[in-house]
């Protein structure tokens, strides 16, 4: 503060880039990275490029890595890039970086420690981060941060302003199995996704997603209202108890039959349709001998078991 209060932080600089002590170097950068009064300091001052020069020119993998992605997922340094137009300084930082694991951690930096996120959408550049979040991160991470960037308030209120809710599931569509997987985990946990998808008319996709590996999204996808509805219209629900049947899965398993009690609409309509019998059969394939006598019981004592 004093270096900044009496306009000498060169002095700062100059040493930072010169000492020949690389530790000394380093535990500089990471002090001043790690707090936010010394960045904010040195932004007004206008010497952030200088500072990010430093960082990007560390020899050392791992402290490089974790310099530049701490200061790029400061809430400081994201707002001073944003407010003057210069989010592109992360995208150059990225390309700048040749190592494919230290680009995916400073992406991920910038999505969850800081204003990120809302900073880009303010600036209509949500398509820039999906972007950086595709070209940048690895196949583990890459699908649970586009979820993360996407179900973010701001990205939903720009994509509902523009139109284009379908985005939700075109982008979770165009990747590879693993980040896939990792996409929908998060998609389906988020009633208000799936709440704005279905008013959108889109539950034939959902479906088939959801049933796809085995149809380990369905129960997440049917414990909403609106998207039970639409099964029970479509006259899927025979399709619904087929893989409750088949499932190996004793969690998955426990699931379905979680979601069947849970909703009276289900009950009914497989009583309608003459399945009750086949949910006694899930009842009774319940290898914990607890978990089987309190669902037998719950179905047995329901009046439209009765009847």
């Amino acid at each position: 503060k004093h270096l900044a209060d009496a306009k000498q932080l060169d002095v700062l600089f100059t040493f930072a880039s010169k000492t020949a002590e690389e530790q000394v170097r380093r535990n500089l950068l990471q002090q001043i990275a790690y707090t936010e009064e010394s960045l904010k300091l040195i932004i007004e001052a206008g010497e952030f490029p200088r500072l990010l020069q430093l960082a990007t020119s560390e020899a050392e993998s791992s402290y490089r890595g974790s310099i530049i992605g701490t200061l790029l997922g400061s809430r400081s340094v994201i707002e001073h890039l944003g407010q003057a137009g210069k989010l592109d300084v992360v995208a150059d930082t990225l390309r700048s970086e040749v190592d494919p694991a230290l680009r995916s951690q400073i992406v991920a930096n910038v999505i969850n420690r800081s204003a990120g996120i809302e900073v880009f959408v303010a600036s209509n550049k949500l398509d820039t981060l999906l972007t950086l979040v595709s070209q940048y991160t690895d196949d583990n991470a890459r699908g649970q941060l586009l979820a993360r960037v996407l179900t973010n308030s701001k990205s939903i209120d720009q994509l509902k302003a523009e139109k284009k809710i379908e985005q939700l599931l075109s982008v979770g569509e165009g990747l590879n199995p693993s980040s896939a997987r990792a996409y929908w985990s998060q998609m389906f946990a988020y009633s208000q996704v799936i709440d704005l998808l279905l008013e959108h008319g889109h539950y034939d996709r959902l479906m088939k997603l959801a049933m796809a590996g085995e149809g380990q999204w369905l129960p997440q996808l049917l414990s909403n209202n609106k998207a039970v509805k639409e099964l029970l219209k479509s006259g899927q629900l025979p399709v619904l108890v087929e893989f409750a049947k088949t499932t190996d899965n004793d969690t998955r398993r426990r699931a379905y039959l979680t979601l069947f009690f849970g909703n009276e609409q289900l009950v009914e309509a497989l009583a309608e349709q003459k399945q009750l019998g086949d949910l006694i059969e899930l009842c009774r394939s319940e290898p914990d001998e607890s978990v089987r006598n309190r669902n037998l019981a719950t179905l047995l004592l329901s009046p439209l078991a009765i009847d």
